[in-house]
């Protein structure tokens, strides 16, 4: 499609199902006349796709996707008025949000408490020379997330340091570009249900991981990409990796 939202489809009003492959950057908030859809997803290639702020009102929708393999694009959401809106109890899968403000990610993850598997990527202004540098990154209010991938991008070279909150019921996490210790690994170590991690593109810094005890006791995949960890220690007679299979 071209590069406009079809307004010929908004009378559809029974549609569940909706794939848009097209060059639009924005959603009409006349989308909600499709109040029975369940599943949105938009194949747009190389920027962020803007959602209308009536997209907290389509109660029924389940899937909402963005395919974008540029890693570039992602959904904006509406910032305005956020405290009064609605929450999509029923969104299970949210796929790519982009979140730029780091004063409203809270507020926004808040709007879906029971998603189950959530694509991020952060465009957080890192810059050094501003106060307040510590972030908190908070999910473990999300009860029902099972797969987490998060992707921080940032135009500075330093990185303000993280401390993690995961919720204990992921089982798949993918982690790239935070920059923090090996020694902040343990808040990933101690997810008791983790069986898929993969920490590419500088997720951690420095050249030796040393790991501690009983560590990953549910782990079968782990995957290590565009790291500069030069040494892995581990003493026989920890417990780490116990299901480890790839």
């Amino acid at each position: 499609l071209g590069a406009t939202f079809p307004r010929e489809i908004e009378s559809l009003v029974q549609l569940r199902y909706l794939a848009v492959l097209g060059n639009m950057k924005s959603i009409p908030s006349s989308i909600t006349n499709l109040s029975n859809l369940e599943t949105l997803i938009l194949e747009i290639y190389g920027w962020p796709i803007s959602l209308p702020d009536t997209i907290w009102n389509m109660k029924r929708l389940r899937h909402l996707q963005l395919k974008d393999e540029s890693l570039r694009g992602g959904f904006d959401l509406p910032m305005a008025n956020l405290d009064n809106s609605s929450q999509l109890c029923n969104l299970d899968t949210f796929s790519w949000v982009s979140l730029s403000s780091w004063e409203n990610m809270d507020k926004i993850l808040r709007k879906i408490p029971n998603i189950r598997k959530l694509k991020c990527r952060l465009h957080v202004d890192c810059d050094p020379a501003k106060e307040g540098s510590y972030k908190i990154l908070v999910l473990d209010f999300l009860g029902q997330l099972e797969s987490l991938n998060l992707r921080l991008r940032t135009e500075f070279d330093k990185r303000y340091p993280f401390e993690f909150h995961f919720s204990l019921t992921i089982k798949k996490l993918t982690l790239s570009g935070f920059c923090s210790p090996w020694s902040d690994i343990s808040a990933i170590a101690d997810i008791p249900n983790l069986q898929v991690l993969k920490l590419l593109e500088q997720t951690f810094v420095g050249e030796e991981w040393n790991m501690k005890e009983e560590e990953f006791p549910k782990l079968q995949f782990l995957k290590l990409a565009s790291l500069d960890i030069v040494k892995w220690t581990a003493l026989e007679n920890e417990n780490s990796f116990p299901r480890l299979q790839k």
